[in-house]
């Protein structure tokens, strides 16, 4: 079984809608099932994260990898916009020297995780190998790795990461994000599905 994780519930609504997912009879809110696998909603941050993967698999066994999808900053001009990218590796220099590869073949970028939004020209300095930028997937990675899963990142890219994050503009676009990162889905990581 699958377990997705997404940090906003809008950034889920793609896959709440078309993929059969009900809401699960669970200790804590934002968690759906169906056939395949599980979604849960993290909430944001590394705190939050960290905290709802943890009890969901201390009550849940089975889970074969965890895959997180949903909105990051960019640090690179390799990077686009509105456009999606595997994660290869997942820093949190605030938190931890400690670095989690992905499974995923196919990644050429890496992502750090912060604990706010933080000035790009900080973050610059880690460009040569980092050109993402979230706020959970470290937390998702380090509990993955606790729990030997292996762990899958997809992010879409919102925004040029800096100090003064437009999330008016980004929730704006949520229902944008959810659908394309939903189509993605579909086509390169789950394709069987209808």
């Amino acid at each position: 079984m699958d377990l997705l994780v997404f940090a906003h519930k809008k950034e889920a609504l793609a896959f709440l809608n078309n993929n059969g997912f009900a809401d699960k009879i669970f200790q804590m809110k934002g968690i759906y099932q169906n056939k395949q696998g599980f979604l849960l909603i993290t909430g944001q941050g590394l705190e939050n994260a960290s905290h709802k993967i943890e009890s969901f698999l201390k009550n849940n066994s089975g889970i074969k990898r965890i895959i997180n999808m949903g909105t990051a900053g960019c640090l690179s001009s390799k990077i686009k916009t509105d456009e999606i990218y595997s994660v290869r590796k997942v820093l949190a220099p605030e938190i931890s020297s400690i670095q989690f590869q992905s499974a995923s073949s196919d990644s050429k970028f890496d992502c750090v995780s912060v604990k706010q939004p933080i000035s790009s020209h900080v973050l610059k300095k880690l460009e040569p190998s980092v050109a993402l930028v979230d706020m959970e997937l470290w937390s998702i990675a380090h509990i993955a790795d606790t729990y030997k899963i292996p762990f899958f990142s997809y992010k879409i890219v919102s925004d040029v990461a800096s100090e003064q994050v437009d999330r008016e503009k980004i929730i704006k676009k949520a229902q944008f994000y959810s659908k394309k990162l939903w189509d993605y889905y579909r086509k390169y990581i789950n394709n069987d599905l209808v």
